[in-house]
This record gives C-alpha cells, sequence and structure tokens, in this order.
C-alpha cells in the first residue's frame, strides 16, 4: 500500500539526512532529521540495535559516564574487531598513540584514583576503547573512564551510520554542528606520552613514533553519549583534537594532536573556562618532540606491545 504525501515526505527527507550524514555532512544531516520530525527533539524513527557484548575485560565501567554510571559491560564497546582497523594509509591525525605511563604514574600525573586493570598501550588505535580523563559532575575531582574513540554526536539516528570521526579540528569544534555542544561542555584529556606518524621511505612505509621531551602531557579531547531511543545502554564516545603541525612534524603531516602541558589540563577541564582561553590552550606543542623511526610492527593494529617501539632496522 502506497503512502500518503505527507507520510512519504518525512522520511524522503530523513533519507537524505542520512545520505548527507555519509558524506560527512553532519550540520545538513542535523538540520534535516530536525526537518523530518517538525521539533528540536531526538530522532524518533532510530531502530533499536541488538549488539553483544564486546568481551573485553570492563573492571574501569567500561564506557561508564564520567559523572558515573552502572559497571556492567556496554554492549556498544569494542564493536568494530581489532582484527578489521581503518586502513593505515588514510591521512589521520592523530590516528596512533602510546600511552605507556604505569597506573601509578597515570594517578599522579592526571588527578585520578589508579586503575586496578592498568596496561601499558603501544598502539592505541580508532575504534578501540581508551583512557579518557574527565571532571566528575558536581565537583572538582577527576575521574578516568574508557570510551569507544570515534565520535558519535548524541542526535545521531544510528552510532553504526555516517562517519565516526577520531579528530576534531581545533579551529572549528567551537563551531562545528557535531562538536560545538561537547566542545562548551564535555571536554576531556586524553592521556598520552607520544604518538605516531608516518613517512615513505624507499617507497614503503615506516612509522615514526613523536614524543614529548617533558612529561605529562595529554591530547585535548571531547567526548558525547548516544542513547537508544528505546533505552538500553548509552554508548560513549570521544575525539581526538588536533592543531597544524609544529616544525617537528610538518615534514609527515599538516596536522598533529593538541598536545597540552600538565599546567594546562585544569583550564582545559574547568566548566567556566572562556572559549578565549580555551582556544588559546590549541596551538602546535611548542617543546620539543623526539622523532623515533620504528619497525613494521605498530602497522597493525593487533600489535600493542613494546614490539611497536623498535627502532627501524
Amino acid at each position: 500500500m502506497g503512502r500518503r504525501p505527507d507520510e512519504a515526505e518525512p522520511l524522503l527527507t530523513e533519507a537524505v539526512a542520512h545520505l548527507h550524514l555519509d558524506l560527512g555532512r553532519p550540520d545538513r544531516a542535523e538540520s534535516l532529521f530536525r526537518e523530518a520530525r517538525g521539533s528540536t527533539g531526538r530522532p524518533t524513527l532510530v531502530p533499536t540495535p541488538t549488539r553483544t557484548p564486546c568481551g573485553r575485560p570492563s573492571t574501569w565501567a567500561c564506557c561508564s559516564p564520567i559523572a558515573g554510571g552502572s559497571a556492567r559491560p556496554n554492549p556498544y564497546c569494542g564493536r568494530r574487531p581489532a582484527s578489521n582497523p581503518p586502513r593505515t594509509d588514510t591521512p589521520l591525525m592523530c590516528g596512533r598513540y602510546t600511552f605507556t605511563m604505569t597506573a601509578a604514574e597515570l594517578a599522579e600525573w592526571y588527578g585520578v584514583d589508579p586503575p586496578a586493570d592498568h596496561a601499558p598501550r603501544y598502539n592505541v588505535a580508532p575504534s578501540q576503547l581508551v583512557a579518557v580523563v574527565g571532571r566528575k559532575a558536581g565537583t572538582a575531582r577527576r575521574g578516568l573512564v574508557r570510551m569507544r574513540w570515534g565520535f558519535v554526536p548524541r542526535w545521531a539516528a544510528d552510532p553504526d551510520a555516517g562517519p565516526k570521526p577520531i579528530n576534531a579540528k581545533a579551529e572549528t569544534v567551537f563551531t562545528s554542528p557535531a562538536f560545538r555542544l561537547s566542545a562548551r561542555d564535555r571536554r576531556c584529556l586524553l592521556p598520552a606520552d607520544g604518538f605516531y606518524e608516518w613517512a615513505e621511505v624507499g617507497g614503503k612505509k615506516r612509522a615514526i613514533h613523536f614524543r614529548p621531551a617533558a612529561v605529562p602531557v595529554a591530547f585535548a579531547g571531547v567526548w558525547d553519549v548516544w542513547r537508544p531511543a528505546g533505552g538500553g545502554d548509552p554508548l560513549y564516545t570521544c575525539a581526538v583534537v588536533t592543531v597544524p603541525a609544529n616544525d617537528a612534524v610538518r615534514p609527515f603531516h599538516h596536522r598533529m594532536p593538541a598536545v597540552l602541558p600538565a599546567a594546562a589540563f585544569a583550564p582545559w577541564l574547568d566548566p567556566a573556562a572562556t572559549p578565549g582561553l580555551l582556544a588559546a590552550l590549541l596551538r602546535p606543542y611548542p617543546l620539543a618532540l623526539s622523532a623515533a623511526p620504528v619497525g613494521p610492527a605498530v602497522n597493525s593494529p593487533r600489535s600493542d606491545g613494546p614490539e611497536c617501539l623498535t627502532p627501524a632496522a
């Protein structure tokens, strides 16, 4: 049976919105979703997803909100297996990084309780669960949780549809429809002690590991939460803010993560910080970065041990 025009038009508008989301136009998609529903509320035609638990150790309350929440495993965590990563030849920045500090260093440097199941990470990759530090709701205390790296805005119709950016450009993070509310209200730190970029050497891509000379540092980040319309477990995701590359990184890529020194942690997380202050924190890293070519182990996201930092032969 055919649909009446007044029924078909919103559905057609919704279909076009999904197309814009797939094409990486979240601002246009958001407008069309609202037009299809006649309000600024949540999408109402969101299918109820069915997922299975990720099976990863979850004693950090896997993907639970920084403000607190259930410690039960979230079925959205780690949906994309590490054996099926994004292509390594796509120009992502920051697309891989290291997180090799001890649990004691993590607690001391970032002002959080030491996680019971902390393990060093030598090759953090997109779509994986990553450590995120933020302020707990209503207090000045910080908490550490895991979120999926690949941003899904709360207004998305389906967390599996459309782009899931791992980066947010500093120049537009406060104005982009996808990121602006998170940049205002949901800023976070991603603890890190280095990141990778790839260079072509002799016709082959070789990874370069960049490490700040001074620690601790963290990447500036933003996070959001997507909630199924019919209820169920929320999905917490994040993105790394990027800035123009500094002199050390520019020969390899035109962007780099927004590396924050320890003195910038509190201002970036401060809910009362002004846009001008926040924007001033997002600049190319001004201190020294070491650049070390490493072997091929890091090319596979399934590799996540010390061998990823083995010097190139």
